[in-house]
């Protein structure tokens, strides 16, 4: 009865082992799919180290183009200052014409700005106008109001840019560190895709596992099976023995058997007859008799003492 419980039980473990195995196999389903996941994820990484190495570059042309831009500003407050004071020494049409020329290449020139605003332009554009007008018309108090005014919005526009620079050092510096991060956090997952991966490996490695020893445990039974019919082939032979050796005892003619060791019987010894094979003797050796050739002094003077040698 154990051997057919031990058999049951090893049906019932295999049972289990399968089902651990169907386990193991949907888990190494599940990380299979993370796994590409991870991989396709990893392919967003390297786009997105691309594009951030292109905005750094991006702003770092950015900022020195600001650089140049508050550089040029203050070379334009500079003109501003120097026409101020030019202003009180003009005296001929001449040089009327040419401070009109001049104001108009200025007027062009933030036309074409890239960093100011429409009203920006406008209101910097309608002063110098007025003050090519005033030129005109030779009213200096008039020019130079205007030219005041010009010289505010001016000064207004290079405050801008230079704030604007300085940002933009900001955001290059801010790019870079962003940059960096990003990198930083690829690595991480590049370490991260190879842990799963290595998981991946090891829980198909268990399901291997997991099947192999199922499909022993699964022949197990038929083999416990056979040894309960073993056991019981052999457990009718030792009843037959039993029966045989019972046979041979109540022989002798109805005599009792008595125990050796029962306190009614005076024994004092016990035989016990074997048989067995026959076992030869072992022939004697004869012993070489030793020459007196290689006797040594020692021995022939012992000889003399001796009863044999007399």
């Amino acid at each position: 009865d154990g051997t057919r419980q031990l058999a049951d039980g090893i049906g019932k473990l295999s049972e289990g082992i399968s089902e651990a195995r169907d386990g193991a196999n949907t888990l190494k389903s599940s990380v299979k799919k993370y796994s590409d996941g991870m991989d396709e994820y990893g392919k967003g990484f390297d786009e997105l180290s691309e594009g951030g190495d292109i905005l750094a570059q991006s702003m770092a042309e950015y900022a020195d183009g600001m650089g140049r831009i508050d550089a040029e500003g203050a070379a334009l407050i500079e003109g501003f200052e120097q026409l101020k004071k030019g202003l009180s020494g003009i005296t001929s049409g001449e040089q009327m014409n040419a401070l009109a020329e001049g104001l108009q290449t200025i007027a062009g020139a933030i036309e074409q700005s890239p960093t100011m605003s429409a009203v920006e332009k406008q209101q910097i554009l309608a002063a110098i106008t007025g003050m090519t007008s005033s030129l005109a018309r030779q009213d200096y108090s008039e020019l130079s109001g205007q030219l005041e005014k010009y010289g505010q919005g001016l000064r207004k526009y290079v405050e801008g840019v230079s704030a604007l620079s300085a940002s933009a050092s900001a955001i290059v510096k801010g790019t870079s560190e962003y940059v960096s991060g990003v990198r930083a956090l690829k690595d991480s997952f590049v370490q991260l895709s190879a842990g799963a991966k290595g998981i991946l490996g090891g829980i198909s490695s268990l399901s291997d596992g997991l099947g192999e020893i199922s499909s022993r445990l699964s022949e197990m039974p038929d083999r416990v099976n056979e040894l309960a019919d073993g056991q019981d082939t052999l457990y009718e032979g030792i009843k037959s023995f039993n029966r045989a050796l019972s046979d041979y005892v109540d022989e002798g003619e109805g005599q009792q058997a008595v125990s050796i060791n029962s306190p009614q019987n005076s024994v004092d010894q016990v035989q016990i007859v074997l048989r067995t094979t026959a076992v030869a003797a072992e022939k004697p050796v004869k012993e070489k008799p030793q020459s007196s050739m290689t006797r040594t002094i020692l021995d022939r003077l012992l000889d003399l003492f001796r009863k044999d040698s007399r």
